[in-house]
């Protein structure tokens, strides 16, 4: 829960609205996915669901493949050791972002380990930066996807 709160909290959740943060289990999931809440809106307990008319339930997207899960690990492990400071991150994810710039297309492998390495670094960049830096990199991959896909 501590991450999916810290994750809402970088994707713009407001910090009062983070009790509405409910795990669910959604049935054609095989693990518990996080369903972030407004005030108005219902639960909803499969991404199916949210499509049907709902427009005020957001479901967050599945977790990676559990085969993609590994190279995400190792990426990680990786990457970790060599960040020391917020110019070795910058540079990490400048990295991050021109290895989805050569695939042409973003993943969970070029995200979530972006993403572990700026919680990593908390104690050297201190919450808020913490949190800029990860709704930072969260709206550059965005828009870098848009873009790729030809959405932007």
């Amino acid at each position: 829960m501590k991450w999916a709160a810290l994750l809402a909290l970088a994707a713009g959740a407001s910090a009062a609205g983070l009790w509405q943060l409910r795990p669910t289990t959604a049935p054609s999931l095989p693990q518990p996915t996080m369903v972030a809440m407004r005030a108005d809106a219902p639960v909803v307990n499969a991404p199916a669901q949210a499509t049907s008319g709902n427009s005020n339930a957001i479901v967050s997207p599945p977790r990676a493949p559990e085969t993609v899960r590994p190279r995400i690990e190792a990426a990680v492990e990786r990457a970790l050791p060599r960040l020391h400071d917020a110019h070795d991150l910058d540079r990490y994810l400048g990295d991050l972002e021109s290895a989805a710039r050569a695939q042409h297309h973003v993943t969970a492998v070029e995200l979530e380990p972006g993403m572990r390495a700026i919680f990593a670094l908390q104690g050297e960049l201190g919450a808020e930066e913490t949190i800029q830096r990860s709704r930072e990199f969260s709206l550059r991959m965005t828009r870098l996807s848009a873009e790729l896909d030809g959405r932007d």
